[in-house]
């Protein structure tokens, strides 16, 4: 089960994960005899069948069995399993526990990639029953214990059928592509920029730079992440608004500078310049040593890292100070298989949700890179970049 703590305050941000091994649920929760525990009404508040609802709709299973309940604090950490806390602060604090159950094909938190199911069916909710936020929300593959809790069934409303938005007109993207060399700045001629953008109905769009670096697009509203077809692959993400321009300024170092200094990329290059690269603030790539000792295969470390579809390998030097990989030992000029996957679209990689009508500037990123020790086949560590 995975398990996520909610702050009870403008976003919900996720602090913790932990998997938990859950006994099934008992007959007082399914259909039973009903425990005493708990005497809630016979249908549930509008505002929280409308919460499940668009759960389960979040979920990707909008007929998904629901049930629900009406408890106290202290009672409804028993579905937390061996996570439950021997102490509750507020035991007596009434909460509304909500338990989902269906064929769920997509993730709750978009920081997971998009392109495989959950690999849970169940998903829980605690809710506090005066401000209507969830202080817990957690998922398993397995049912959640329910023991002493007088769940009740309820059907959830057919998904409203949404009314088609009238499509907004293009507004014009002006921006310009300029490399830095040693000398200073050039312009970035005869490259290709591609809009991509994280919603799946909307194709990339590309664009031409010209001898002085510039280029225009003509896009719908929303966030777009900009890459340039160059070396390091450049990227900018912008917000194209509804009425106006939007301008974009894409930087990044040439491969002539990267021969001379340590530069920072968006994109692992395929091969390595001597002075090595870091990308962006995670890590510190160098190329490897001359003569190398036994390692893993090409293949294994990517099976280790989990990696499909456009995918690619090279071996590096690693650093990372801030990586503590055990017993005071940090990622430093560890021998690695940096595992690069190209990710089929952006994925937005914000940590947390965020609650109606607050603004939301999402982190999209088109790049999914895993850390492989060359000799041992241990994953080290794992980030998005754009």
């Amino acid at each position: 089960m995975f398990l996520f703590a909610v702050v009870a305050a403008t976003a919900a941000v996720v602090v913790g994960a932990a998997l938990v091994d859950v006994a099934p649920v008992p007959s007082s929760a399914l259909g039973g005899s009903p425990s005493p525990a708990a005497t809630p009404a016979s249908a549930p508040p509008a505002w929280l069948l409308a919460d499940i609802s668009q759960m389960a709709r979040n979920c990707g299973d909008p007929h998904a069995q629901a049930w629900w309940t009406l408890t106290t604090a202290r009672r409804a950490v028993v579905v937390e399993g061996e996570d439950a806390p021997a102490n509750v602060a507020d035991p007596d604090r009434p909460v509304y526990v909500s338990i989902i159950h269906g064929d769920l094909t997509r993730w709750l938190w978009s920081l997971i990639s998009e392109d495989s199911a959950p690999d849970y069916s169940w998903v829980v909710q605690l809710i506090d029953a005066r401000s209507h936020i969830a202080d817990m929300v957690a998922t398993s593959a397995r049912r959640f214990d329910t023991a002493g809790l007088a769940l009740q069934s309820v059907s959830l409303p057919a998904p409203p059928n949404p009314t088609p938005a009238a499509t907004p007109p293009p507004a014009d993207v002006i921006g310009s592509v300029l490399l830095q060399t040693a000398d200073g700045e050039r312009a970035g001629a005869g490259l290709t920029v591609m809009a991509r953008s994280e919603r799946s109905g909307r194709r990339p769009s590309t664009a031409r730079t010209a001898a002085d670096g510039s280029f225009r697009l003509a896009l719908e509203p929303g966030w777009y992440l900009l890459t340039v077809d160059a070396w390091g692959e450049p990227a900018l993400q912008v917000c194209v608004p509804r009425l106006g321009v939007a301008f974009a300024p894409i930087g990044g170092p040439s491969e002539e500078l990267a021969a001379m200094r340590t530069v920072e990329v968006n994109d692992v290059p395929s091969v390595l310049p001597r002075r090595g690269v870091r990308v962006g603030p995670h890590v510190l790539l160098q190329p490897p040593p001359a003569h190398l000792p036994p390692v893993v295969g090409t293949a294994r470390a990517i099976h280790i890292a989990r990696g499909s579809g456009s995918v690619r390998a090279l071996l590096a030097m690693a650093s990372d100070p801030s990586r503590v990989l055990g017993r005071g030992r940090r990622l430093l000029d560890r021998l690695t298989w940096v595992v690069v996957r190209d990710l089929p679209r952006p994925v937005d990689a914000a940590i947390g949700a965020y609650r109606p009508g607050a603004t939301r500037t999402p982190g999209l990123m088109v790049h999914s890179v895993s850390l492989i020790d060359a000799r041992s086949g241990r994953f080290l560590e794992g980030f998005f970049t754009r």
